[in-house]
């Protein structure tokens, strides 16, 4: 957008609709200020967002992938909740001591806390915790 107010650019080519915004206010917003701009905005093969009835089927598009979005969303919310609800733990599981050592071990040989990390199987922040803790590298 920052090109398009600035009027370096004069078309804004997106590959899908949904794409461009998370809501149809956004790409409502968007596509009012890109036409006050003059800047013209494409969706190749799908939209001719020149006409009265493309930026309607725009609309519309939006507002079904907002509503697929949402959907989504209560779903993976749902099955979170039923998911703590029968007891299952979520989440990594929690690092061992015997882990947690073998990371601050190669970090004090002078390895990387990525690396670390990553051959001992635990997280940097787990190993960043545990040196401010007292375990210090």
């Amino acid at each position: 957008m920052q090109l398009a107010r600035t009027r370096a650019v004069d078309v804004i080519l997106v590959q899908a609709l949904d794409r461009w915004g998370r809501s149809v206010q956004d790409l409502i917003l968007t596509m009012a200020e890109l036409e006050a701009l003059g800047v013209a905005f494409v969706v190749p093969g799908q939209i001719d967002m020149s006409t009265p009835v493309g930026r309607m089927q725009a609309h519309l598009l939006s507002a079904v992938a907002e509503f697929e979005r949402e959907l989504i969303r209560e779903r993976v919310r749902s099955g979170l909740a039923h998911a703590r609800a029968r007891g299952k733990r979520l989440g990594r599981p929690n690092a061992t001591p015997r882990l947690v050592n073998k990371g601050l071990s190669l970090i004090r040989q002078g390895v990387t806390y990525l690396q670390a990390a990553e051959q001992s199987g635990v997280s940097i922040s787990t190993l960043l915790r545990a040196r401010r803790k007292g375990n210090a590298a």
